[in-house]
């Protein structure tokens, strides 16, 4: 097991063997009401796989390779390792990664009841990586899925949107 991650919040181990990671979340506890709905919400939109409850606090998820960076460190335009892949459609795609999140946590969050949302309480660019495939092609996924809970009232739409903000201002200037 190598340990990938650890803080005071959780701490995130990967497992070669089987290819499998697994976060411990230190401060909060897993539910099976949130994996039912993250399930659901994984099937449309691109975001990391989670698998299965390992305990109250454990969870197990897809592993991901290949990945080149995090979106907050590929839009940073004076760092000149990305910028062979900083071009109109990778923002464009990026820019949708977020749009289709968002639009499949609305659809979820219009089968709960009252005030209820389906929503990332830390939806910000530091959360999103950059992926390289076998052909060389650039893909977007979101982190961090117990950040996404059900909320009462609409939370989180600050982050979501600042982000998209900082993405279109980056863009503007980056793709001339």
């Amino acid at each position: 097991m190598e340990i990938l991650h650890d803080s005071e919040v959780s701490k995130i181990v990967y497992d070669p063997k089987h290819k499998i990671v697994y976060k411990t979340l230190k401060q909060k506890n897993i539910n099976t009401e949130w994996l039912t709905l993250y399930k659901q919400f994984q099937k449309t939109a691109r975001v990391v796989k989670v698998i299965d409850i390992v305990d109250k606090n454990t969870y197990s998820m897809e592993y991901i390779p290949n990945i080149i960076t995090t979106v907050e460190k590929f839009t940073q335009s004076w760092r000149p390792e990305y910028s062979y892949i900083r071009n109109k459609n990778n923002f464009i795609n990026l820019h949708n990664t977020f749009a289709d999140a968002w639009k499949s946590a609305m659809a979820i969050s219009k089968t709960l009841p009252k005030n209820y949302f389906w929503s990332s309480g830390d939806l910000k660019l530091a959360n999103i990586v950059v992926l390289k495939d076998k052909k060389d092609n650039i893909s977007f996924k979101i982190i961090d899925a117990d950040s996404w809970a059900i909320n009462d009232g609409y939370h989180s739409v600050d982050t979501f949107y600042q982000s998209q903000l900082k993405i279109a201002l980056i863009m503007q200037r980056i793709v001339n």
